[in-house]
């Protein structure tokens, strides 16, 4: 599915000069929603989210580092982001954690 596009338009504001300009119309790319991450995917987001890295988050969960990775790279994907701290942003405003 691709992601949906969200266009917000600010109009005009007040510069300190007591003139107005025009703001500029920006357009922010809303990712696709993830619900087809899987329970581990999450998990890993969630202990990501909190700080831990990919080597911290393997020995609490007694995985590889790089099955955390894997599952990072998995959730992006799904996702549609662009990083780690996108994905933990976006699934814990989708209220997965």
């Amino acid at each position: 599915m691709a992601p949906r596009l969200e266009k917000h338009t600010a109009g005009y504001r007040c510069q300190g000069d007591g003139g107005f300009m025009k703001t500029m119309e920006i357009n922010f790319l809303q990712p696709s929603p993830a619900k087809h991450l899987t329970q581990r995917e999450i998990e890993v987001l969630k202990w990501s989210a909190e700080g831990k890295t990919a080597g911290d988050i393997a020995i609490i969960l007694c995985l590889k580092e790089r099955t955390i990775h894997f599952h990072i790279a998995s959730a992006i994907q799904k996702m549609g982001v662009c990083n780690k701290t996108a994905a933990a942003v976006q699934a814990a405003l989708s209220g997965m954690f």
